[in-house]
C-alpha cells in the first residue's frame, strides 16, 4: 500500500510540475510577443520622428 501511495504522490507532483512549466512557457511567449510588438512600434515611431525632423530642417 505504501508503494502505491508513493507512486500516486509522484504522479500528482509530476502533473503539477508539468502544469507549472506549461504556464511559464505560455507567459514567456506572451511577454516575448508583447516585447516584439513594442519594439516594432518604437521603430515605426523613430522613423516618423526622423522624417519630421528632415522636413523641418532641410539640408542647405
Amino acid at each position: 500500500m505504501t508503494e502505491r501511495r508513493a507512486h500516486q504522490t509522484d504522479k500528482v507532483a509530476r502533473r503539477i510540475l508539468e502544469s507549472e512549466e506549461a504556464e511559464r512557457r505560455q507567459k514567456s511567449e506572451r511577454l516575448k510577443s508583447a516585447r516584439l510588438a513594442a519594439e516594432t512600434s518604437q521603430a515605426k515611431d523613430d522613423k516618423k520622428q526622423k522624417k519630421r525632423a528632415k522636413a523641418r530642417f532641410p539640408r542647405a
